[in-house]
């Protein structure tokens, strides 16, 4: 596993290793599909004396560097500019690394088959949430005429549509993991403000670019909460620890994030689970140039230092739970509302927009079929 361990520590060298491949002509094999096919040429895993395969670990970390384009335990973690061609070049290179990614994993039973990379498809996800959040805005093939290039600014952040259906898939699988998703709901709060906070005084644009992070936070929690209901089925008391941890963290991630919608964002400091650091996309320009953050899994930490008080009421039910998902979603909402001063019959007009686009979220990845149920 060294040399996986290694290749997690040099992006470039990543990106070439799983582009390239051994053997010749009908006999060569792409090394991507050497790890993590299942042919009879593909490879055997060592496994531990209860049959269980090790090294997925490893692997999680090499393909983060490669698609991602830093070493996996990078502490100050910055994302690839896109200044030249040949810049722009590799961010393409990484783009087709991540939709290889997305389909080697078309269901939960192949995350839990290489045990030990789900954490690593989570900071993947998180990574390129903005290509994800991007791809999602395509309802119908609509995407071009409701001018979606221009919410995302697609061209100059080097955007790629990876398939609605795809990217619906990739979200419900990897968000069904407690620390992928904790990881992902973190970079979608600060994504979705970011959204808003650049369409400057347009606000249908803005109002536009919440609802959209509405929909993702809702297929995020909908994912998650019926992989607590498919993992606890027989088990309520732990059903409702599960889901008491999610709303917990949710509650203290939020107000984390609200406080990156103004200004530069580089310093803010919010949880990915599993990670030292990750690097978020960020969806305005700043004076500096393209703002980023860093995201770390010291938030204990951080919260203690900034006297944050956990105002999270018991988690008694799934419904509790759903309620408390919602009301997180919102935030970025209800900030926007109030610092427009809007009146009460436009923000209850928000509101039941919100309502919608939040449960078709929840609709879209609350399925047992790719559970194999």
């Amino acid at each position: 596993m060294g040399y996986l361990e290694a290749l997690g520590h040099n992006p470039q060298a990543s990106l070439e290793f799983f582009g390239g491949s051994t053997g010749e002509d009908d006999k060569a094999l792409g090394n991507f599909d050497y790890l993590l096919g299942e042919g009879e040429d593909a490879r055997e895993w060592i496994k531990t004396p209860d049959r269980k395969p090790i090294g997925f670990d490893a692997l999680g970390h090499a393909l983060e560097a490669g698609v991602l384009g830093y070493a996996h335990d990078d502490t100050e973690p910055k994302i690839p500019p896109l200044d030249t061609a040949a810049q722009r070049e590799a961010r393409e290179s990484r783009l087709n690394l991540l939709q290889q990614v997305m389909g080697a994993f078309p269901s939960s039973d192949e995350v839990e088959e290489h045990n030990g990379i789900a954490d690593s498809l989570g900071r993947i996800a998180a990574g390129h949430i903005d290509s994800l959040n991007y791809s999602m805005a395509n309802f119908g093939g609509a995407g071009e005429l409701a001018g979606r290039d221009a919410l995302f600014r697609s061209e100059e952040n080097g955007l790629r549509d990876l398939g609605q259906v795809q990217a619906t898939n990739f979200l419900r699988v990897v968000a069904g993991d407690e620390d992928a998703y904790d990881t992902l709901s973190a970079a979608q709060q600060l994504y979705g403000s970011s959204l808003m906070a650049g369409q400057g005084e347009n606000q249908a644009a803005a109002l536009n670019a919440g609802m959209h992070s509405m929909l993702m936070h809702g297929m995020l929690d909908g994912a998650r909460m019926e992989a607590i209901g498919s993992e606890f089925a027989d088990e309520k008391e732990k059903q409702d620890m599960a889901l008491q941890k999610q709303a917990n963290w949710r509650e203290f991630g939020v107000g984390a994030v609200v406080g990156a919608t103004v200004g530069v964002a580089s310093a803010v400091m919010i949880p990915a689970a599993g990670a030292a650091m990750i690097a978020v996309p960020i969806a305005y320009e700043t004076a500096g140039g393209a703002a980023e953050t860093v995201m770390s899994n010291h938030i204990v930490d951080w919260l203690k230092e900034n006297e944050f008080e956990n105002k999270v009421q018991a988690i008694a039910s799934v419904d509790d739970a759903k309620e408390a998902g919602q009301r997180n979603a919102m935030v970025p909402l209800n900030n926007y509302m109030m610092a427009e001063g809007l009146s009460a019959e436009e923000r209850q007009e928000i509101m039941e927009r919100a309502r919608g686009v939040y449960g078709d979220g929840a609709r879209q990845t609350e399925t047992g079929a790719v559970r194999g149920h």
